[in-house]
């Protein structure tokens, strides 16, 4: 991050304190219809034309270390699967055999070894999707092998997160994220290399809610002095929250700490590329539609919210940061308790 940015942060939250009044020319809002949380048609829509076009985080690289592990993902608008090849590229597939309709992966995460294979009829394909093996292959002489592959879908990474895009037409990612990438590509993005945050935990929940009201819990602070008033609002002063809107839906938050309050040392080991202003609050992005990704020195974590149907999500969290193994679990083990306590 840039020092200038740093600094244009601090001035936000600072205006936001001292102001008195709502800010010049801010628009008066509409209310919103209830059914916007609650339609199963506009839901459908949503999983169609946001969903379905949009780059959504899907998982850590650290969930695919080895040749041949597969992630099947069953909240996105199509089952998908994630492939780690031989080359080490992880891509994406549909999990559906093209012969007829199989499902390629069952569980959520396991290591396939050299082949993928139907769990219906035992066709097989290659870890980068090539059609491979055929029982009975006599009864299908007529089958053209390099037109019956697995049907690969956008697939790219940043820094250490993976994303997917059912839009063949989509831009690129980094063209994407925009704003995101030039504010954090040098902390944790392509600019750190190999080096960024190491996968602590992956942790998912089901919410008897609408996909977006935990989305827009997670990108204002108004709710703060009211539902974390023994937790959060101790630390944070609430009324001096900046927040920027960004293209394409992006957007920015920094929620400065209380004066006098200085950010609590960690026991664990800073990440080096980080800038110190996520220890100054709560500093996080909204990654248009569904991810959360909130900096500190030593924690940096990912929410994705999936909408599974009418008043139902699954809420995950993706805690990242240094791992040094037994040397760090307790530690770890204690600071991830304190993020769910508030999150839950």
């Amino acid at each position: 991050m840039q020092q200038g940015l740093a600094d244009a942060i601090r001035k936000r939250a600072q205006a936001e304190a001292e102001r008195r009044g709502p800010p010049p020319d801010f628009p008066l809002l509409p209310s919103l219809p209830a059914g916007r949380y609650s339609d199963p048609e506009l839901l459908a829509l949503e999983r169609e034309h946001v969903f379905g076009t949009s780059w959504l985080m899907v998982a850590h690289e650290d969930e695919l270390p080895a040749a041949g592990d597969v992630l099947a993902l069953d909240a996105m608008p199509a089952p998908l699967l994630l492939v780690r090849g031989r080359d080490a590229r992880v891509r994406a597939f549909h999990n559906v055999c093209p012969h007829r309709g199989g499902p390629l992966a069952i569980e959520g995460r396991c290591n396939v070894g050299q082949r993928i294979t139907c769990r219906y009829h035992g066709w097989s394909y290659d870890l980068e999707g090539r059609l491979r093996g055929i029982p009975d292959a006599r009864d299908y002489a007529h089958v053209e092998r390099h037109a019956h592959g697995l049907r690969p879908l956008r697939c790219e990474t940043w820094g250490r997160l993976v994303f997917v895009n059912l839009d063949a037409g989509a831009a690129p990612l980094r063209e994407s994220l925009g704003p995101i990438v030039r504010d954090l590509d040098d902390e944790i993005g392509d600019a750190v290399g190999g080096g960024g945050a190491d996968l602590i935990q992956r942790r998912a929940v089901e919410l008897d809610c609408d996909w977006k009201l935990p989305t827009e819990a997670n990108v204002e602070s108004y709710h703060v002095n009211v539902v974390h008033r023994e937790t959060g609002a101790q630390i944070l002063q609430q009324q001096a929250t900046g927040m920027w809107l960004l293209p394409d839906g992006h957007s920015r938050m920094f929620v400065r700490n209380q004066q006098g309050v200085a950010h609590a040392a960690s026991p664990l080991p800073a990440l080096p590329h980080v800038h110190p202003i996520g220890g100054e609050g709560v500093f996080s992005y909204l990654g248009f539609p569904n991810l959360i990704l909130s900096l500190s020195p030593a924690l940096v974590f990912a929410i994705t919210i999936w909408p599974l149907a009418p008043g139902r999500c699954r809420y995950v969290v993706h805690s990242m940061g240094v791992d040094r193994g037994a040397e760090t679990r307790d530690d770890w083990e204690r600071m991830i308790g304190f993020l769910w306590q508030t999150l839950d």
